[in-house]
């Protein structure tokens, strides 16, 4: 009995440490796969992630978390007069029969583009930097996408439209009577159908197409386009210098060629501020392309990017004050907005009293 009990009791000593050395284990186990589990969701949320033509770099984000923020905040302030003032000069162009010409067509390509900037590129950026500020690289990558190649095209639309512009310009001041005949309204939709068509296509290329060669690309198209406007516009501003001496006696002709001179002299305002505005990013991108990605070229890029969606407010401000005929319009349109409000009201307000009249009479016959 005695050696029974022994043994009974090194039994359960045995099944009690066999216990204690599994629980030891699982528990081990547990712990070293909640920190592999742990190390591997770090390594993903500091590892860099490839989004077609694009690089992905949390570390780098949140260095420039700063940047992103005031890209941000500006991109939120300038979206909104995009979208109001760009829909405000097509309303204008619409309403002035002095603008019902073939060449106002550019400039309505020109505004549609700067209104789907603010419409479409805009709000992408701002989500597309969501996605950084908040480590999501499914809104990053999607909202990217959208904003590179809709926002490329969208200012390859701007540029071209420009130049066709400066060419236009030129034709206006050489040709003569035979302007009409040159300029007509179904070549020049052509033209913008084509100018749209081949922005697209390139900045659809950059998806397919290596970088370097998409940013070579780039860099031809903008040079060659600036080279064509700086000679139309130079030789436009050298003819009318040309007319005006020569035509001092007849004031008609003097008073039709200073128009031509104002609208030279807008229309090259308007193409400065937009290679301004565009400087500043295109030398980011060269920089990026050339140094590498890191912080500080991504901040670099932020703040260029936001200074280029400017351009799309500023354009419409710029028509608005140079160009009498859409200034005229505007006002009357804006004028004709707040009449039809001022009668909504007065209808409201006549109606709120004779609610308020019928309720007297009814207090008033129930004695109340």
């Amino acid at each position: 009995m005695g050696l029974t009990w022994e043994h009974s009791l090194l039994q359960i000593h045995w099944v009690r440490k066999v216990s204690e050395t599994t629980n030891y284990i699982a528990t081990n186990k547990v712990v070293q796969d909640s920190k592999t589990t742990l190390g591997v969701s770090m390594h993903e949320n500091n590892s860099t992630r490839p989004c077609l033509f694009l690089v992905y770099k949390p570390q780098s984000i949140r260095l420039a978390r700063d940047a992103y923020i005031a890209a941000a905040a500006i991109n939120c302030i300038t979206m909104f007069p995009a979208i109001i003032l760009n829909v405000l000069l097509m309303r204008a162009m619409s309403r002035s029969p002095a603008l019902r010409k073939p060449p106002t067509l550019l400039l309505y390509s020109v505004s549609a583009s700067d209104l789907l900037l603010g419409l479409i590129v805009q709000p992408g950026y701002l989500a597309k930097k969501v996605g950084e500020l908040t480590d999501n690289f499914h809104i990053y990558c999607k909202s990217a996408m959208l904003t590179y190649v809709v926002g490329n095209s969208l200012t390859a639309v701007s540029l071209l439209n420009l130049t066709a512009i400066a060419i236009d310009r030129y034709l206006v001041v050489t040709s003569g009577i035979h302007y009409p005949s040159k300029v007509t309204k179904c070549r020049l939709f052509v033209i913008i159908a084509f100018i749209w068509t081949f922005a697209i296509s390139i900045a659809l290329g950059q998806i397919v197409i290596k970088r370097f060669l998409v940013l070579l690309s780039t860099a031809i198209i903008i040079l060659i386009c600036v080279i064509t406007s700086t000679l139309c516009y130079t030789k436009a501003m050298y003819t009318i210098k040309r007319q005006q001496t020569l035509m001092n006696a007849a004031t008609r002709n003097n008073a039709r060629t200073e128009r031509y001179r104002k609208s030279i002299v807008t229309m090259v305002t308007v193409f400065i501020i937009f290679i301004l505005s565009y400087t500043p990013f295109c030398v980011s991108v060269v920089m990026v392309a050339a140094m590498g990605e890191s912080a500080k070229s991504w901040s670099a890029e932020a703040l260029c990017s936001v200074i280029a969606f400017t351009n799309a407010c500023v354009n419409p401000l710029i028509l608005f004050w140079r160009i009498r005929e859409i200034r005229n319009a505007g006002r009357q349109l804006l004028a004709g907005l707040s009449l039809h409000t001022g009668r909504a009201e007065e209808s409201h307000s006549e109606s709120m009293g004779g609610m308020s009249r019928v309720r007297m009479l009814a207090k008033t016959s129930t004695g109340v």
